[in-house]
């Protein structure tokens, strides 16, 4: 962790894969981590990295999961506050062991009715993450324009969060931007300056 803070070729992104919040599920995912281990090693990174970016993949509907063990799933999504996180729904993939072992038993309307759950909670998380963004200046990688605006371009930030600005740039270009809202969970960006063109082929 402290090797990304003080580097400047290390972008401060950190994917840390949950699955699940029970340790019982994780154990039986064959998961090498506790529930209490992942939320300190995320707590870590925060402390060192506030500005950080953590993303993760989350899983529901694993057959042993039960309802206790969902909300122990939610139980680390309010604790770290992811700011992306992938979320689907468990289906047996042969010959993988947890479809070979475990029945897929778990009725798809309970699956899908936690899929709905978590993806809710987790973007409350998302939305108060973006907050924070307001007001502060980043340096942004355009990427090309945006598809919903296209007098609009998207970029990514340092820590890989995707950002809109006004005005069309050509990608690969570098700008300095300053956080003026967040549309739904995107943030857009007053530019500020061009720091960096795309180097010509």
């Amino acid at each position: 962790i402290r090797t990304v803070k003080n580097s400047k070729h290390i972008m401060p992104w950190f994917h840390l894969p949950l699955q699940a919040g029970s340790t019982k599920v994780l154990m039986d995912m064959g998961r090498g981590y506790t529930k209490e281990e992942y939320i300190e090693i995320a707590g870590k990174i925060r402390e060192i990295i506030p500005e950080a970016t953590i993303t993760t993949d989350i899983m529901v509907g694993f057959p042993t999961e039960t309802e206790a063990d969902f909300e122990e799933t939610l139980d680390v999504v309010k604790k770290v506050k992811f700011d992306h996180a992938y979320m689907f729904i468990y289906s047996p993939r042969y010959p993988s062991k947890s479809a070979i072992v475990y029945k897929n038993n778990i009725p798809e309307e309970v699956k899908g009715r936690r899929l709905r759950c978590l993806i809710e909670e987790v973007n409350i998380y998302i939305k108060e993450r973006r907050e924070l963004m307001l007001g502060k200046e980043y340096e942004i990688l355009i990427e090309g324009p945006s598809k919903k605006s296209p007098s609009y371009s998207k970029g990514k930030t340092q820590g890989n969060l995707t950002c809109i600005v006004p005005g069309i740039f050509e990608p690969g270009t570098f700008l300095r931007v300053k956080i003026k809202e967040i549309i739904g969970l995107t943030p857009l960006g007053e530019p500020l300056q061009v720091t960096s063109y795309p180097v010509s082929s």
